[in-house]
């Protein structure tokens, strides 16, 4: 049996839902990032390459970045990883490859790699990558596509010439990135994979690299502060007491972010994190082109299969995932989420427009089906 057995307090989320929504039973998986080996064949059918970009749309903590690597691993691909990360206003190549020669691959429970994450991107000599402006890492999360953005796009289409410059195809894995799908598809009209993952386990994952210090608790609050205009995201906003930030640098940011993590209760954090995933998952059911759910990835051979075989098909590289993994389970504290929490997220979902069937649905896992359908 792959079901873990529930917590008392874990039984006490499914019967909220249940209270507030009358939905099935939520059993939800559990997957952390997994330590792999890569393994990629290659082969170039004419009929994909046309097929120059393919770009990778995922949260924090989401199996991304062993996603990545798959597309690293060919040379077919110039692969970037995180391109709206906040030390590429200023970091250089050394300051990335030092990181790695102290151990971040291990910290961070990555595959294997054997250069630094950001050796792809074009650094200026005195740091920094060219086009790069402040704003791309926390702000304008949600960005719908008639609006015009001529500096990201900019930014973007500078990182696609790199590629074209070596003759690859350009991929691209996104973090913080996930409600600009349908400005990502009407300006770059990419191949766009949006990964899903059981929300608590990213929680979990997230608390296990440093608690209530962990960096990613610290950019999910920078998130819903500088886009708490937003419909979708002011009510929470202003019910879990979460203050506009504003500095000159990113990094007195996040030590401002930091602070409001100290003072918040533990399941108003867990709820942001659930906020963040339903939304982000909404939109791109809606907009993204494949979804993976790494969940099933990992448990169901016969998805495995199939996913593997869909990719083949659209991207013309060879997949193998037979090397995901499925580790063992961090402890955090709280509910995957409060009654006062769904019915907030609840409201922030009806304030969000996107267009899908039912049928989009079947892509998910059973459980992170029924979660999110709990919160519609």
């Amino acid at each position: 049996d792959l079901m873990r057995n529930k917590s008392p307090a874990y039984a006490g989320c499914i019967e909220a839902a249940k209270s507030l929504k009358s939905k099935a039973r939520l059993h939800m998986l559990r997957l952390d990032i997994p330590q792999t080996g890569l393994e990629n064949r290659t082969f170039n059918p004419p009929a994909v390459r046309d097929n120059a970009f393919v770009c990778l749309q995922t949260m924090w903590r989401s199996c991304g970045t062993y996603l990545w690597s798959k597309f690293r691993n060919n040379p077919d691909f110039c692969a970037f990883i995180e391109p709206c990360h906040e030390k590429l206003l200023f970091a250089t190549s050394e300051m990335f490859q030092k990181d790695m020669e102290g151990g971040v691959t291990t910290t961070l429970r990555h595959p294997p790699i054997d250069k630094h994450y950001f050796a792809e991107f074009p650094f200026q000599e005195n740091g920094g990558v060219p086009f790069f402006h402040k704003r791309f890492s926390f702000e304008n999360y949600y960005l719908p596509e008639e609006t015009a953005d001529l500096e990201l796009e900019r930014y973007i289409t500078s990182l696609t010439d790199v590629a074209r410059s070596q003759n690859r195809r350009s991929f691209t894995k996104f973090c913080r990135f996930g409600m600009k799908t349908a400005w990502l598809k009407k300006n770059f009209a990419p191949m766009i994979i949006y990964v899903v993952r059981d929300p608590d386990a990213m929680f979990r994952s997230y608390w296990s690299l440093g608690g209530r210090d962990s960096y990613f608790l610290c950019g999910l609050i920078l998130i819903l502060s500088k886009n708490r205009n937003l419909p979708m995201f002011g009510e929470a906003a202003e019910e879990w007491g979460i203050p506009s930030i504003l500095c000159s640098t990113t990094a007195e940011e996040i030590a401002e972010a930091h602070k409001v993590v100290q003072k918040l209760d533990d399941q108003i954090l867990r709820d942001i994190c659930l906020l963040l995933w339903a939304l982000t998952l909404k939109h791109n059911i809606a907009c993204a082109d494949v979804l993976l759910d790494v969940d099933s990835l990992a448990l169901n051979s016969v998805y495995r299969k199939k996913m593997e075989e869909l990719l083949t098909r659209d991207i013309g590289i060879s997949f193998a995932f037979d090397d995901i993994q499925r580790p063992r389970q961090a402890a955090a504290p709280g509910s995957l989420f409060s009654p006062r929490g769904m019915e907030i997220i609840q409201r922030s979902m009806q304030g969000l427009s996107a267009d899908f069937s039912s049928l989009s649905l079947d892509a998910l896992s059973a459980d992170s089906r029924k979660l999110f359908e709990a919160l519609l």
